[in-house]
Order: structure tokens, then sequence, then C-alpha cells
């Protein structure tokens, strides 16, 4: 697909999230860093009252929609496409390629909690996958030059970043002549997201659990 998606001052591709990890695979036979930044509806919030920045994010290698809610309002209905915009399939096929080809990657989260959570999802589902290196922006303050060491120090082929909207798209444009990485895939809220379906899941199966160890007791206690 070529033809390209206007929102306001932002442009985004109008891919499926096979069609970015197409263009992932591609990119990792590179030297310089490419930038895939995944859109969500919060995005475009966040950036909504900043035009030049919408400007510069529309110029990254790889922006596609990964919230169906963007399609739809671009006027989209074919449901197998809007299907296809789910956050978690790009997501999925990123981290099982990255998985399966051994691929160096590092981690960047807003705070601790959420770079341990991401760890720890990470560890649990893709279990083996390289993890060389892990920052925190709270952690390093407003200076990138730390985190740019670390990075670049453990010679990772893949940023994986879970930084909000703007925090993300603003670090990624200060420092991409500076990263020494072959792609830069920038996730943004998903990971808050897949937290709180997790925990609101977790919540209702513990729920049933409950339900039918009650209902095995009472069950024993009758038949006594």
């Amino acid at each position: 697909m070529s033809e390209k998606i206007q929102i306001s001052d932002l442009t985004i591709d109008n891919y499926t999230a096979k069609d970015a990890m197409q263009h992932v695979l591609e990119y990792m036979n590179t030297e310089s860093l490419n930038v895939v930044q995944m859109i969500t509806f919060e995005t475009l919030e966040r950036l909504a009252d900043d035009e030049e920045l919408q400007k510069k994010v529309s110029e990254f290698d790889i922006t596609f929609a990964g919230d169906k809610a963007i399609l739809e309002a671009a006027g989209i209905q074919d449901a197998r496409r809007l299907h296809d915009a789910e956050p978690l399939l790009f997501v999925k096929l990123v981290l099982r390629f990255l998985h399966k080809n051994q691929m160096r990657v590092f981690l960047l989260a807003q705070d601790e909690e959420d770079l341990q959570g991401l760890c720890e999802y990470l560890e649990e589902e893709y279990a083996g996958i390289e993890i060389v290196g892990s920052a925190s922006i709270e952690e390093h303050g407003i200076s990138d030059d730390m985190i740019l060491n670390m990075i670049n120090s453990v010679e990772a082929d893949c940023i994986l970043s879970v930084l909000p909207s703007p925090i993300q798209e603003r670090f990624v444009i200060r420092n991409k002549s500076l990263l020494h990485a072959k792609i830069w895939i920038g996730l943004g809220n998903w990971f808050h997201k897949m937290k709180q379906e997790h925990s609101i899941l977790g919540k209702i199966k513990k729920s049933i659990a409950k339900w039918i160890l009650k209902t095995e007791m009472k069950k024993k206690g009758e038949n006594a």
C-alpha cells in the first residue's frame, strides 16, 4: 500500500501490521537508524497541539495506524483491515521476530515501574529474548547523554520504546543521528493498555477460580 493517511498536520503510511513488519525485516540489514512509529489515538491526542512536531513525526521512516479508530476516521471500513490495526498484532510480530532471530534489544521506558513491568512481560511471554540493556527517562533526568551511552555501548540491533507521547517522539528526533542501532520501534502507550487489560483479565480469572473452588467445596460438603 502506497497511499497516505492525512490527519491534521500528521501524515501516516496506510500500512497493515504485516506491511510494517516487512519493512522492519528490511531495516535489519541497514547501517543507519530507521524509525518505526505505531500511531494510536492517544498519540494523536497528545500531538494535536504541536503542528511542528506532527510534521517531524511524518518524516519518520514508517508511521502507521495501531488503532482502528484512526482508520475509521479516515473512512476505511474493511473489517479485515480494521482488525489488522489492533496494536497487539504488530507487537506480536515484532517480538516473535526479535526472539527467533536473537536480535540484541534495548528497552526504553518512562519510569522504573514501566521498565520492570516490560521486562517481566517479555520474560513471561518471550522467554530468552536477548535484552542487552534498559533505561528509564525519569531515572536519568532530562539529559540524554547517559541513555545514549548505555544504548551505544551494548551495540543493540533494536531499541524498543514504550515512552508516552510526546516524550517518545521528541527523544528520537533529538537523538536519531547519535543512536547506534539498526531500528527504533516506538510502541508508545501500548504497554499501559496491555497492563490494564491483563489486570482486568487477571481479576476476572481470580473471581472465576474462587467461584469454582467454592462450588467444589460445597459439593464435597453435600456429599460428605
